[in-house]
């Protein structure tokens, strides 16, 4: 899920995404230097010339959910505030995008199933704290 905090126009950075990438899987490359990704990717799947990326501005509060579908944020090159949510729902097995190292703070709540050997760090989740049921 990515969710507009502040209204995300093409200009400050809203998310973009390759239209079908979803429907097959891309070979991740090395990123190239001075490319603008986070400093924590050293792979990324590359854009093909005939890809067609689509910008997804959108106001404030607005979200997309979406699976398996290839997307990025470009560099804000506004003074305006473009601050975005992320969320991710997956299988335990999933593979790691950063090492643990990267992202001391980053970690997985166990929602259902069982806890694996995966490599992920998994976080207790919160004993206190409004839950969904107290959402109006």
């Amino acid at each position: 899920m990515w969710l507009a905090v502040d209204e995300a126009t093409a200009e400050n950075g809203a998310l973009r995404v390759i239209t079908g990438s979803h429907s097959h899987t891309r070979e991740h490359l090395p990123v190239p230097t001075n490319s603008h990704y986070w400093s924590t990717f050293t792979r990324a799947a590359i854009p093909w010339e005939s890809d067609r990326i689509v910008d997804c501005s959108m106001p404030a509060g607005h979200f997309m959910l979406f699976d398996d579908l290839l997307h990025n944020s470009p560099a804000n090159s506004t003074a305006l505030p473009r601050l975005s949510f992320t969320a991710r729902y997956a299988r335990p097995d999933l593979s790691r995008v950063h090492d643990r190292a990267d992202f001391p703070g980053q970690g997985c709540v166990m929602v259902s199933g069982h806890q694996r050997e995966s490599g992920l760090r998994f976080f207790t989740p919160p004993d206190s704290g409004p839950g969904l049921a107290s959402v109006s």
